[in-house]
């Protein structure tokens, strides 16, 4: 569309010398110029973009969940690894590390990775009797981290949903990380979370995410890893271009309230100055990110 938001300044009087057939055209390309839509219609031209990104997210949730989803439930054993020295079996279902409750998949690497104990402490549910076994996590280096990955051996059983089941559990996971997100600095400010986790990730980032969720699906002849990337990418995405910030659809969205309230746009000229700063503090925010994942590299899970 042309005329976004006015930035183009004036329009140019009608040019002469033009047959009819001619002057049809410009007043059909006129009619398609964004700034001579109606309001309504602007707003719902800028919710376009973030609401297929959100949608976007939601329909490869729904493919993640019905492809199947890791759970607690130990589904292969390496050999020769600690987990099988330590006797840890095939349908174990790890429910406690350190005495720490295991709730979820994403809790047992997290644990296992967060002891500052040589081994830990697994309680495993093997049918229905609880087992508690000591493993020995062997530490595996990772490239530009001070610190290695401690892995026992183990890859985590696959659980797959139906359709409805995948739908609602798509919608659930949707929700809580766009509800993480905009609760995010109330929970850092609060300490509940570290600014070091908190912390924004850029292109540079996100490249090496990617290939580790990439080599991870692999790994595990799953799409999870790399689907659930993507995911919270497409999620972000959706949830950045909403804020009320220009250029981003958020701030065209703003701006749009503005009119509805004033009863007339912006000048063109205040637009603009408006837009030429706050590009130029996302562009210095955009390479600060970049320095930071080159700088400091983000923990590859």
């Amino acid at each position: 569309l042309e005329g976004e938001m006015g930035l183009e300044g004036p329009e140019s009087p009608e040019p002469q010398g033009k047959t009819p057939e001619e002057l049809a055209e410009d007043a059909e390309a006129r009619r398609h110029r964004l700034d001579d839509q109606p309001t309504t219609a602007k707003m719902w031209i800028f919710l376009a973009g973030p609401l297929m990104n959100l949608l976007t997210a939601w329909v490869l949730a729904v493919i993640m969940f019905m492809s199947g989803v890791p759970t607690a439930e130990v589904g292969g054993v390496m050999p020769n690894s600690p987990a099988q020295a330590a006797g840890m079996q095939v349908g174990d279902a790890i429910t406690a590390i350190n005495g720490t409750k295991v709730e979820s998949a994403g809790d047992v690497s997290r644990l296992i990775n967060s002891t500052t104990e040589q081994s830990c402490e697994i309680a495993l549910l093997r049918g229905g009797e609880t087992v508690t076994v000591t493993v020995t996590p062997r530490v595996e280096p990772q490239e530009g981290q001070k610190e290695g990955r401690k892995i026992i051996g183990i890859t985590l059983a696959l659980k797959h949903y139906p359709l409805l089941q995948a739908m609602t559990k798509s919608t659930n996971y949707c929700w809580t990380f766009t509800k993480l997100t905009l609760t995010l600095p109330f929970q850092v400010a609060r300490g509940d979370i570290s600014p070091s986790e908190a912390r924004p990730v850029g292109m540079y980032g996100i490249i090496q995410l990617a290939g580790s969720a990439l080599d991870s699906s692999v790994a595990a002849n799953a799409l999870y890893p790399i689907l659930s990337l993507i995911i919270l990418v497409s999620l972000s995405l959706g949830i950045f271009n909403l804020l009320p910030i220009p250029p981003l659809d958020g701030g065209h969205l703003l701006f749009l309230v503005v009119e509805l309230v004033r009863g007339k746009p912006l000048t063109p000229e205040l637009k603009a100055r408006i837009f030429t700063i706050a590009m130029g503090l996302m562009l210095l925010l955009f390479f600060y990110i970049t320095a930071l994942d080159i700088i400091n590299p983000i923990p590859i899970p």
